[in-house]
């Protein structure tokens, strides 16, 4: 799904940033503190979440939504468009990040599932299922010791969670409606989502502590950094490492969006993002393979993505 680039000024950056530290921060307060007014807010703010540049969202904790299990599977084809099938698995069920590929494999495929018998039956099925498949490789996640809330896929489709498996704490039809209304609108005041839920102001602000408190879901604010083009050139890097901490510092580095322990054939996955992408190559070749403990590195450039599930995250940090 190719996005048009967007242009950014300095207000629209502020905005941005300021957004990221308080999601559902108010107009005024955002006007001054850029210095602008309310109307100018107001403005900006409704072109860039109409331009899918912006969105105020909710980010639902895998886990704690009752999926005990997530895996990266890596999958080589033989005489298959690497697009054609990843246009498949987008559609299946479990598929919450599909991307076609370039390097040491085709396809990228990140699933969830309850638990780990559940992941191997899944894998399983869809591994039969996929025609002209070579080869696959499947790490199991153990750990996310980083992952980057600010970056979204957008436009956020529809979205209910009624299908999540296990949530821990019990979720009513009042908590269904207000998190679908978050997660699309998530930037409307608690006077405006109670207008729409027919409840009291109160009842929203309770609702929503509620389920922060219990760790389920956090309200968050994010670009698509591919429409504003700061973010040109991705990779996820497989490593198998001689020690366990061999990549700490590594994980804390500015171009690494995302962080993943693993166990299967590499021990941490990173994906790693970069404006241009003679930047993200030299970051590979020099910060990565130079880390002290890295055995092995593997690299699939992300070349397309057909699915990606914004809402599902471990929230971390």
């Amino acid at each position: 799904m190719r996005r048009v680039r967007q242009q950014l000024d300095e207000v629209d950056r502020q905005l941005c940033e300021l957004l990221f530290e308080d999601p559902r921060a108010s107009k005024r307060a955002l006007a001054a503190a850029v210095g602008v007014t309310d109307e100018t807010v107001a403005a900006r703010l409704r072109r860039l979440r109409e331009d899918n540049v912006l969105s105020t969202t909710v980010a639902i904790d895998w886990e704690a939504a009752g999926y005990g299990a997530g895996a990266i599977a890596r999958l080589r084809l033989d005489r298959r468009a690497a697009a054609e099938v990843a246009s498949e698995l987008a559609r299946a069920d479990g598929a919450y990040f599909v991307a076609a590929t370039t390097g040491c494999c085709d396809v990228v495929l990140a699933l969830l599932a309850t638990d780990l018998q559940a992941m191997r039956s899944k894998l399983d099925e869809l591994v039969n299922q996929i025609k002209g498949l070579r080869s696959a490789v499947v790490d199991v996640v153990t750990e996310t010791p980083r992952h980057a809330l600010r970056t979204l896929t957008l436009p956020m489709p529809a979205w209910s969670p009624a299908f999540l498996p296990a949530p821990v704490i019990e979720l009513d039809d009042l908590d269904h409606r207000l998190i679908e209304r978050l997660a699309t609108s998530g930037d409307e005041s608690n006077r405006e989502l109670a207008r729409r839920l027919e409840v009291s102001d109160g009842t929203v602000r309770a609702r929503i502590r509620r389920l922060e408190d219990a760790g389920l879901l956090r309200v968050v604010a994010g670009v698509d950094p591919i429409a504003t083009g700061d973010l040109r050139a991705t990779a996820l890097v497989f490593l198998t490492l001689e020690r366990s901490d061999a990549a700490d510092a590594l994980i804390s580095s500015p171009g690494v969006l995302s962080a993943y322990r693993c166990l299967g054939s590499a021990d941490l996955a990173l994906l790693l993002g970069s404006r241009r992408e003679h930047s993200l190559d030299a970051f590979i070749l020099g910060e990565v393979r130079g880390t002290a403990g890295v055995r092995a590195i593997e690299v699939a450039h992300l070349v397309e993505v057909f699915a990606h599930q914004n809402l599902l995250v471990r929230l971390v940090g």
